[in-house]
């Protein structure tokens, strides 16, 4: 997934690469820095914000087969939604789930979410509603947005409460 990291945009745009991991999307104008999303298979999921590159250069990201699973301990989502954010790039909990892999299990109102193969490092978990979504993905940061202590992914596994 790929968006603006300096504008506001009301959806982020998916993008497949080609045979040599290569892809090609716009962005608005005068769009200095891109969140980036990366899903490549047997690779671990990464997200960056990086610079834009000029005009006719290619920018490279490199990814590895290194990663860890994010596990999450916490309430059982209910009127809000869970979104993980690391260097500046957003994704929601629910949608690694589906796209990626993992699991959710819900004991009690208590849930455990566990996504694999996710690039080591810091993240931080932050719960928004339903209702606020659009606005939080266009850079406005609702009232009642809730972010956590970052935790990391590493080899084994991470948790957060």
């Amino acid at each position: 997934m790929v968006s603006a990291a300096d504008k506001p945009q009301l959806f982020t745009r998916t993008r497949t690469t080609d045979a040599t991991g290569s892809f090609f999307t716009t962005l608005p104008p005068g769009t200095k820095e891109v969140a980036i999303n990366l899903a490549p298979p047997g690779f671990a999921y990464k997200m960056v914000t990086t610079a834009v590159p000029e005009r006719g250069k290619k920018l490279r990201i490199p990814v590895s087969q290194k990663g860890g699973t994010l596990a999450i301990e916490g309430d059982a989502p209910k009127e809000h939604d869970y979104w993980i954010t690391r260097r500046g790039a957003v994704a929601a909990l629910d949608m690694l789930l589906s796209n990626w892999g993992g699991r959710r299990t819900v004991v009690d109102g208590r849930a455990r979410t566990e996504v694999p193969l996710m690039e080591p490092g810091p993240y931080t978990l932050c719960t928004v509603r339903q209702a606020e979504v659009r606005s939080f993905l266009c850079g406005v940061l609702p009232r009642s947005a809730l972010y956590g202590s970052p935790f990391s992914a590493m080899r084994g596994s991470s948790s957060a409460v």
